[in-house]
């Protein structure tokens, strides 16, 4: 068995680590697989991460270990599983069945959800862009957003339980927006539409939620955690299999499996605009 202080190039590390961010990103922040903490995980600065993850320079099998223990992929795999071929790589982990690998459909909704807002952010196909913001109360409207694009650069805002915060979307224009509260791996809960903004129907430009007279934030609570928000814009009224129609006047619903995998089926792709802001809630 090699020695984990025995060290060697990986030209596809980083092209693996990206295939690890597609099927469990639905599960952990998009932070979890960029530089800043990756450097934490194996204990190098930025530089140098970026320079192993191109293949540039060595990387230790401790390393290796590491990053195996932080994406939870022991005990299936170890060290060695980074030194696969790429297909064999990739098979390792179906078989595996690891991540959206596993299912449900819910999984498998939201890495899809990931990847439409990567596309968005990326303006791939010409696609409507949308942006995303949470805002504590009190806290000057500022233009732009955090959007999917921002979470390789910065650390996911952290909010202490009890905080008052609204949320800002910049709309790409008139159609119908969809807000989903993600806790990762755990439940969606659909915020938009409900009492707190009962119709999807918005007129463009940007919208601060809640969009109600009756509400006017959302208070921080438990469970402690990562999650994510997701707004979903289409230029024609989807059906909600959670919801008559496009309203919903009662409390947020908490989407089952196939009421989320239902609905992101039913999106028109090319026409739908998407962004993702991970944030984490904290005592």
């Amino acid at each position: 068995m090699p020695k984990l202080n025995a060290c060697e190039k990986i030209k596809d590390l980083g092209d693996k680590i990206d295939f690890l961010s597609g099927i469990l990103g639905h599960m952990r922040p998009q932070t979890d697989f960029r530089g800043a903490k990756l450097a934490i995980v194996m204990s190098a600065d930025e530089g140098q991460v970026s320079r192993k993850r191109n293949g540039l320079e060595p990387v230790y099998y401790s390393e290796l270990g590491a990053l195996i223990d932080f994406f939870q992929l022991s005990p299936q795999f170890d060290f060695e599983f980074f030194l696969l071929p790429f297909e064999a790589f990739k098979e390792a982990l179906k078989e595996a069945k690891v991540g959206t690998y596993a299912g449900p459909s819910d999984s498998v909704a939201r890495a899809d959800l990931l990847k439409l807002a990567a596309a968005c952010a990326k303006s791939e196909g010409n696609r409507p862009k949308l942006s995303l913001r949470l805002r504590t109360v009190g806290e000057q409207r500022r233009a732009g957003g955090l959007g999917y694009a921002d979470l390789t650069a910065t650390p996911s805002p952290a909010y202490s339980i009890g905080k008052l915060v609204v949320v800002d979307v910049t709309l790409p224009g008139a159609g119908h927006l969809v807000i989903l509260n993600d806790q990762l791996d755990v439940e969606t809960t659909c915020l938009m539409p409900s009492m707190l903004a009962e119709t999807t129907a918005v007129k463009g430009g940007s919208l601060c939620l809640p969009a109600s007279i009756d509400y006017r934030h959302f208070e921080i609570v438990p469970p402690t955690g990562n999650f994510r928000l997701f707004a979903v814009w289409t230029p024609t009224e989807q059906m909600l299999p959670w919801a008559e129609g496009s309203r919903h006047s009662g409390p947020p619903v908490k989407l089952t499996h196939r009421q989320l995998g239902e609905y992101v089926r039913s999106l028109p792709k090319n026409y739908t605009a998407v962004a993702a802001l991970d944030y984490q809630v904290a005592r």
